[in-house]
């Protein structure tokens, strides 16, 4: 709940003094105030307005403000390159009584006091014009922006501006024009955008690399059925435990030789994950895949055994293995 505002009755906000409140619809806020100000007008006006100084008076005040600066003689005065002359009879709209005034360049305007105070009037267009003639004539051989060097001028671009051959980092030769290079608007003859968008959208740069190719054919072996080897890996409930590339890449290092390939050691029955894979020769593969088929004929040797009612420890003693891997061949 928003603690209700309280204003005095009889409180002076400027020339305004409040005669009453009028509350709000909800929580009894006061949404605004009577008031009177000294020329003797009463007006409603809103609580956040007097509190926050944005109004003062019933608009009394605005409008003899605005007689002042009528009555205002600033004959003679100099306004950058304004010289006022003489109050004319005319009124600009919304801004005062226009004066006459004689640039140095010997053109004369009308302008009111308030443009000219406030500085939004320095000529009578001249300014501007020497600005840009200034910044055409300017030599801007040799000058950097971004990745660009300006050559030499190059003509202009149909509107007035002078353009400038510029050499880009990458080799390429493009024209810009004075301004924008001078403003480092143009930086690039494009190339830069290109590099940013490909850096933004780049994830490890190895998509076309014989790591990358193995790492996606081993993925896809485990977790597309579609593929023809799906039957001897995902179908063997076979997982591909690598999150990413970048880990993948990052355990394994790169492939040694075009001779190399990924072998699951030292479980060859076992899930792609880390520890468990390697760069490995075609004749380390052959051994890891020799002892992978005694494992898996011993798992079917020990589950016959055990059909036949012997016990864990005596068929760990025909096998030659350990009673724990007896356990682990009949579980698998």
């Amino acid at each position: 709940m928003t603690i209700p505002v309280k204003i005095p009755i009889g409180k002076r906000f400027g020339r305004l003094r409040v005669l009453r409140v009028v509350p709000g619809k909800k929580y009894g806020h006061h949404r605004s105030c009577i008031c009177q100000c000294d020329c003797g007008t009463r007006k409603d006006i809103a609580v956040s307005d007097l509190r926050s100084g944005r109004t003062t008076s019933c608009g009394c005040w605005l409008r003899e403000s605005a007689h002042v600066r009528k009555l205002e003689d600033i004959a003679g005065e100099k306004f950058g390159r304004l010289t006022a002359v003489r109050r004319l009879s005319e009124n600009i709209l919304g801004s005062g009584a226009a004066w006459l005034c004689r640039c140095d360049c010997g053109k004369k305007i009308k302008s009111t006091v308030h443009r000219l105070r406030r500085g939004n009037t320095k000529s009578c267009g001249c300014l501007k014009g020497d600005r840009i003639r200034e910044l055409r004539l300017r030599n801007l051989t040799g000058l950097r922006s971004g990745r660009l060097t300006a050559i030499r001028r190059s003509g202009d671009d149909g509107h007035h501006h002078t353009v400038w051959e510029c050499l880009c980092d990458c080799g390429k030769r493009t024209r810009v024009t004075g301004s924008f290079l001078s403003s480092a608007k143009t930086r690039s003859c494009g190339c830069l955008k290109h590099d940013i968008t490909v850096a933004r959208n780049k994830t490890h740069g190895r998509s076309h690399t014989p790591e990358y190719i193995a790492f996606h054919s081993a993925k896809r072996r485990c977790t597309s059925n579609k593929i023809r080897q799906w039957k001897d890996y995902g179908g063997r409930g076979i997982k591909f435990l690598f999150k990413s590339f970048p880990q993948f890449f990052q355990l394994l290092g790169a492939k040694p030789g075009p001779k190399y390939s990924l072998d699951r050691f030292p479980n060859p029955d076992g899930h792609y994950e880390p520890g468990n894979v390697r760069w490995a020769t075609p004749e380390e593969q052959a051994s890891n895949k020799g002892s992978f088929y005694e494992i898996a004929k011993k798992k079917v040797w020990a589950r016959k055994l055990r059909s036949h009612g012997l016990k864990q420890s005596e068929i760990a003693k025909q096998l030659h293995v350990a009673p724990r891997t007896v356990r682990r061949y009949l579980a698998a």
